[in-house]
């Protein structure tokens, strides 16, 4: 049994490997339905797909259920784009790891991305009308800026939470810096979305030192794995049209993202609690032994999130198999000694 309170590189590897397969087959299996000749005989065993060529295929399934017609529209430009996005892209700011695995470090203009990817990043990352982020791009000198923060941050997370380090680069391919306009109504720190798989989006203006990354990678790279995680089977059973009080958020909120909330703030309080125990030698070698009060205010803020939502949750969700396994597991871990 997969106990999913413990960061896992391998288990985290298999869900990533069974999001980029069901993405082909299904890309394939619409190709044979439709008659999408285009589509027909790309190499898909050796296509590694980008966060936005998930966003393509579910613009994709939208052109289909909506009977667009394949000669019209934007259905010729995300065929076009689905065939030309078959070979790996480089970034000047990406980020290896002890391993050679790389994380690219990009945001939202060229060479980056064109007009049409990065309108479909927004699309398939600002989804509540209520709420926009409205993300814009960083130029030159901010991104310069943030890249170093993240890399520093990164460095800290690979020799102090290896375990954490692993599991998030396996199912992360690539890092979206964004700032917000000026006109949105939500103040966020990151975004991500199972539509762009592999992806996650980070505010730079709400980090501007660079241990502020460190908690705020697990929050959102734990939000992709559960979505991994769920990808098969739904967590509650509630309506979506529920809403209830969230700790994470000003507004009411359906239980699916209380549970979210929950599961992300245990993630962070566990990351923060290893941090604090690791030995005061290695935190000198990474050169922050002087930032456990920040830590220790961080898992204090993430352990008080995950009670709140806890009891939201006791008191309105309804689970399924898999939620319940989800909230044992990561309850049992909350309640164990803190350091």
């Amino acid at each position: 049994m997969v106990d999913f309170s413990v960061p896992s590189g391998k288990t985290a590897s298999l869900i990533n490997n069974e999001v980029r397969t069901s993405l082909a087959d299904s890309l394939s299996w619409l190709a044979k339905q439709n008659k999408i000749t285009s589509l027909l005989h790309l190499p898909y065993d050796s296509w590694n797909a980008r966060p936005v060529d998930f966003g393509w295929y579910y613009d994709l399934l939208l052109s289909v259920h909506s009977n667009q017609p394949f000669n019209t529209g934007t259905y010729p430009y995300i065929l076009k784009r689905l065939n030309d996005n078959f070979s790996p892209y480089a970034s000047q700011f990406m980020f290896f790891d002890k391993k050679n695995n790389r994380l690219k470090i990009t945001t939202l203009r060229t060479p980056w991305f064109n007009s049409e990817e990065i309108d479909c990043i927004i699309r398939w990352l600002d989804m509540e009308p209520e709420n926009q982020m409205n993300l814009i791009a960083l130029d030159d000198r901010e991104l310069a800026q943030a890249s170093e923060n993240l890399h520093r941050a990164l460095n800290v997370i690979e020799t102090l939470l290896p375990d954490f380090m692993e599991e998030m680069i396996a199912i992360t391919s690539e890092i979206i810096f964004a700032k917000p306009s000026g006109n949105e109504k939500l103040t966020f720190g990151g975004a991500s979305s199972f539509l762009l798989w592999g992806a996650l989006a980070l505010n730079s203006e709400a980090h501007p030192y660079w241990w502020l990354y460190i908690p705020r990678l697990i929050h959102e790279y734990s939000h992709n794995l559960l979505f991994g995680i769920a990808r098969n089977e739904p967590l509650v059973l509630n309506d979506p049209s529920e809403r209830y009080y969230s700790p994470l958020r000003q507004e009411l909120r359906p239980i699916d993202g209380i549970y979210h909330a929950a599961f992300v703030s245990a993630r962070e309080a566990l990351a923060m609690r290893k941090i604090i125990s690791n030995s005061c030698e290695k935190k000198k070698e990474s050169g922050f032994d002087w930032l456990d009060l920040y830590f220790k205010d961080t898992l204090a803020d993430s352990t008080l999130s995950f009670n709140d939502s806890l009891t939201v949750i006791r008191k309105h969700g309804r689970l399924s198999r898999l939620g319940s396994a989800i909230l044992r597991d990561i309850e049992i871990a909350m309640n164990k000694s803190s350091i």
